[in-house]
């Protein structure tokens, strides 16, 4: 009988987010500078990569940067561009590919589509 290998749980994401410095959500003034975007990026990044998501930042200027945010845990390609603003707003679009929507029956497509947008609670 071969030897059994066992992988601890993951932290919550909760229990991860307790590792990252937030401490740029404190600083004023509303309109960030450069520097205080770059580090309010930084923030939205680590604690991103910290729930386990894949990330690519791209700075577009001293007012605003954009990340590629995926889960490579997911069955399929989703990929969601988050453009993060110097007043601490954002916009963003969802990409999810053609490997969903080829034959996906209304329910999955459903339950994919709320579990996005709806309110999550523990």
């Amino acid at each position: 009988m071969g030897a059994t290998t066992h992988t601890p749980p993951s932290p919550s994401i909760a229990q991860a987010w307790q590792e990252v410095d937030t401490s740029i959500d404190e600083e004023s003034p509303e309109l960030l500078s450069a520097d205080q975007l770059d580090r309010y990026v930084d923030t939205v990044v680590e604690l991103l990569s910290a729930a386990g998501l894949s990330l690519t930042k791209r700075d577009t200027g001293p007012e605003e940067a954009e990340l590629e945010i995926t889960n490579p845990h997911l069955p399929y390609a989703s990929t969601l561009e988050l453009f993060l603003r110097n007043d601490r707003s954002a916009e963003w679009r969802l990409e999810l590919g053609d490997d969903l929507l080829e034959n996906t029956p209304a329910q999955a497509m459903a339950t994919l589509l709320t579990s996005l947008l709806s309110e999550h609670r523990t």
